[in-house]
């Protein structure tokens, strides 16, 4: 008996970290070398706590030959069998560097754990170009 209780304790008490464990992101970002003006997206980090109805800040990280012109980041929020999107909305804070980042904030209506998808629209070569996509679990809390 004080063993089924204190495994069913152990039990409720890991399940919490077990899953954010997993809700860290889960990208597979390309490899090899950038091409002429090329932009990818390395990661990206949403704020450990998100509440529903809260505009949030998210961080892309990414590198880029050259210094692109980023029009937007697009995102697509996904939980079940619904997928939502693209929403597009301005960056600000652009930090150049080997990685660079870029700010966006964003705004979740409804509690529950989602895959957020999201890219960043940029110019190259005079064309608007789309780059890698990165995903992230993200639990939105009431």
């Amino acid at each position: 008996m004080v063993v089924a209780v204190m495994r069913s304790c152990w039990i409720a008490n890991l399940a919490p970290v077990v899953l954010m464990a997993s809700l860290q992101s889960c990208t597979t970002v390309p490899t090899g070398p950038l091409g002429p003006g090329e932009l990818r997206i390395l990661k990206m980090e949403p704020p450990k706590t998100i509440r529903a109805g809260s505009p949030y800040e998210v961080v892309l990280t990414f590198e880029a030959d050259g210094t692109p012109e980023i029009t937007r980041a697009c995102f697509h929020w996904s939980w079940e069998t619904q997928r939502e999107g693209p929403y597009c909305f301005p960056v600000y804070d652009v930090k150049p560097g080997h990685p660079a980042t870029l700010k966006v904030s964003l705004y979740t209506r409804y509690p529950r754990v989602y895959t957020l998808d999201g890219y960043a629209e940029y110019q190259r070569g005079g064309k608007l170009e789309k780059s890698n996509e990165v995903s992230v679990q993200i639990w939105v809390e009431r």
